[in-house]
């Protein structure tokens, strides 16, 4: 998860989409998100919305560890400038994580 955590605040989304599977289905603020596509659309639109952000991952809770999957849920925080002003978001966020490999 610290992976996904660099990668998102690198605001590069070729980071962050060598980690998503093609297929995967992103749920925003604005919305529901599905393919690879898509969901670079939503994050490169939430970064053009808010300046400086930072995101951060908190409570990291691991429900099932395999070789081949696993599944977390954790709580999210977003800073950053929206509109000129400081502003925070917090949600909560599940992952299911699928092994590619040797990734």
């Amino acid at each position: 998860m610290l992976m996904y955590e660099h990668a998102a605040n690198s605001r590069n989304f070729d980071k962050v989409g060598s980690l998503v599977a093609d297929e995967a289905v992103f749920f925003f603020s604005d919305g529901s998100f599905t393919g690879i596509g898509n969901i670079r659309m939503a994050f490169e639109n939430t970064w053009k919305t808010i300046k400086e952000e930072t995101y951060s991952i908190r409570d990291l809770r691991w429900l099932h560890k395999s070789e081949d999957c696993a599944v977390c849920v954790y709580r999210f925080v977003s800073r950053g400038i929206i509109n000129g002003e400081a502003s925070q978001f917090e949600g909560r966020g599940t992952n299911i994580l699928k092994r590619f490999g040797d990734k």
